[in-house]
């Protein structure tokens, strides 16, 4: 189950990133009418792809892996402070200036 889920990361971030790259690699060889003519029309595309790459892999994350869960709890749900302090409840402390 572990082997499918990395598996299926890695094909989200090889089909999200990957056309990006390439759209890249290509507009820097042949420079700024590629540019116009292809890139500035797949932009937005890729910006979604890399959108939902980032939802992906927090999902996977979430369900593949115990410790991330755990802080990802802790972050969203803080546990109560500790009170550290050797008095006893109800007791008052005075200080001086």
């Amino acid at each position: 189950r572990r082997r499918q889920g990395v598996t299926g990361g890695v094909v989200a971030v090889l089909a999200t990133e990957l056309p990006q790259g390439i759209l890249s690699f290509l507009s820097g060889i042949y420079g700024p009418r590629f540019f116009t003519k292809c890139y500035l029309h797949w932009g937005e595309m890729m910006d979604l792809l890399a959108l939902i790459n980032s939802a992906v892999n927090f999902l996977l994350y979430y369900i593949m892996s115990h410790q991330f869960r755990v802080t990802f709890r802790c972050l969203l749900y803080p546990p109560p402070p500790v009170n550290l302090s050797p008095r006893m409840p109800g007791e008052t402390v005075s200080t001086q200036l």
